[in-house]
């Protein structure tokens, strides 16, 4: 150590950094040939500072002693005649200029960053912890320690995959995070649409209906997918995806959407029905939206069996939720995996009847329903009701909902049965309804959902009463 002036130690002071230096060499002037380089604008040391000396720090003091020939000193004369040339060699084209300086730094952060490392391993990694599910989280967590948890919302929806495998907790499984790619488009759907009559009543775990905007998660090419819909005035469809496979998510939006469907022959043959007719005047634009697998309408169709609706869509969002994925503050829709692996009884445990069960957990892992798409919907209703605890209604719903067919109706509906029973004056049966919606023909798909949607439009308030009459003669 020498001070700013360059001059030499005194007694006095050297007692007061005679700490600092090496017990194998005593302390005195440092030769010439030991110092490599002197820097004046580094952090002063933590034993020099408190002392208030002054003093320069020295880097690599030492460092030229253990060259093979170290270089002394040589006076001006001894130099040779030419250019003057630089201390440091520059470095070789389109290499970064470093020194000395820039090297220790680099040294110094690397140790910085190992020690706050060996501190982070001696309790759980929070940032790690974070995302885990919440269960989880909170176990691992130190107490007090701040946990960051996100949400997956507008800046996370799209970014993760789900396994269909569950954990031994019970919870759903955690997604593996991807690269979601956004897409903002214009769907024009074939004419007369109407977003809002086709989606009323039809909000799920999958999908929700705000303030106009339907938002839905559905899987496509095997990766997940959140889609925000709206309807212009001039009837296209603005619409807005996050997925990491943008073109298989909109193919399969414009499904779920029945964007591409026709249905005008059903309006120009039945608008004079006295039973759809006034419906189709109302709302031409009505058309049943779809799930995304098939599975999901089988769910639907277990779940809702001779229910009120209201109920049935509790019961299916509780086992949604008890069994699929989040993503985006909803459910993935089920897939052929997500109940193969429950038991009746777990599933029962949850509200879903011993029959119904059965007939999920056994359809999931016998048959792969999705391959129903390509099955025409006679073998699709037979291949259905062969199923013990599934029936005509069941198959109704699988075929409208979850493979966008028009063609089988709900046979066996609650709600068509008390418009049978007011229309006959007793009380009806499956068959009744059977013969309701014959004279529809391929249309008894559709005209099932017109039916249900204008129940009180065409029969009015006094519907209910002429039911309980009907009920209790």
């Amino acid at each position: 150590m020498v001070p700013p002036d360059r001059r030499a130690l005194g007694e006095g002071e050297l007692e007061g950094v005679a700490r600092l230096a090496r017990d194998r060499k005593p302390e005195g002037p440092i030769a010439a040939d030991e110092v490599v380089e002197v820097d004046e604008g580094g952090p002063p040391d933590t034993e020099v500072a408190p002392r208030r000396l002054g003093l320069l720090q020295m880097d690599d003091v030492g460092l030229a002693r253990r060259l093979p020939h170290p270089f002394g000193e040589r006076a001006a004369r001894e130099l040779p005649a030419g250019a003057a040339q630089p201390l440091h060699p520059a470095p070789p084209a389109g290499l970064p200029r470093r020194n000395v300086h820039d090297l220790d730094r680099q040294v110094a952060r690397g140790v910085a960053r190992e020690r706050e490392g060996l501190s982070r391993r001696e309790g759980p990694d929070v940032e790690t912890v974070a995302a885990k599910a919440p269960e989880e989280a909170q176990r691992a967590a130190p107490r007090g320690a701040p946990l960051r948890q996100r949400r997956l919302g507008e800046d996370d929806e799209g970014s993760h995959r789900h396994s269909l495998t569950r954990g031994k907790t019970g919870s759903p499984p955690s997604p593996v995070a991807s690269r979601p790619v956004l897409l903002e488009t214009s769907l024009h759907p074939v004419r007369p649409y109407s977003l809002a009559d086709s989606v009323r009543m039809r909000s799920d775990a999958t999908r929700a209906w705000r303030d106009g905007i339907l938002t839905l998660v559905y899987e496509a090419g095997g990766e997940p997918a959140v889609a925000h819909v709206s309807q212009r005035t001039d009837g296209t469809l603005a619409a807005r995806l996050k997925s990491p496979t943008p073109e298989a998510a909109l193919d399969h939006l414009r499904f779920m959407l029945a964007v591409d469907d026709d249905h005008s022959g059903f309006l120009a043959r039945f608008a004079s029905d006295p039973l759809v007719g006034p419906t189709i005047r109302a709302q031409r634009g009505l058309r049943p939206l779809r799930v995304a697998t098939v599975t999901h309408a089988l769910l639907k169709a277990v779940c809702g069996q001779l229910i009120q609706a209201k109920a049935a869509r509790l019961l299916e969002a509780r086992l949604l939720r008890r069994a699929s994925p989040q993503h985006a503050g909803l459910c993935l829709p089920p897939t052929r995996a997500t109940f193969a692996t429950s038991s009746p009884a777990e599933l029962g445990r949850h509200g879903l009847v011993s029959r119904k069960a059965n007939a999920l957990v056994r359809l999931s892992r016998e048959t792969d329903v999705e391959r129903l798409r390509a099955v025409p919907s006679s073998a699709v209703a037979s291949r259905i009701q062969r199923e013990r605890g599934l029936g005509p209604w069941s198959a109704g719903m699988i075929a409208i909902h979850g493979l966008g067919r028009f063609d089988l109706g709900l046979v066996g509906d609650l709600g068509l049965i008390k418009v049978a029973s007011a229309l006959t004056g007793r009380w009806a049966e499956e068959d009744d309804t059977r013969e309701l919606l014959a004279p529809y023909g391929e249309w008894a798909g559709l005209a099932s959902v017109y039916l249900l949607a204008g129940v009180g439009r065409t029969f009015g308030a006094g519907l209910r009463g002429r039911v309980r009459s009907v009920a209790a003669s």
